[in-house]
């Protein structure tokens, strides 16, 4: 158990530290993207997360 936890919280440290403003509450945002990322893709499959950077 305890390396899931120091898992998820080094995987919340280098988010916050690469993604100014991302906090905790912005966590639940991120799954909430995903899904709408997912929704677009199936709609035109091509879809390249890397072509919108």
């Amino acid at each position: 158990m305890k390396p899931i936890v120091a898992s998820l919280l080094n995987i919340q440290i280098l988010e916050g530290s690469l993604l100014t403003g991302f906090g905790v509450d912005q966590s639940s945002r991120l799954i909430d993207l995903v899904q709408h990322f997912q929704q677009h893709r199936e709609a035109e499959p091509d879809l390249n997360f890397w072509i919108l950077w």
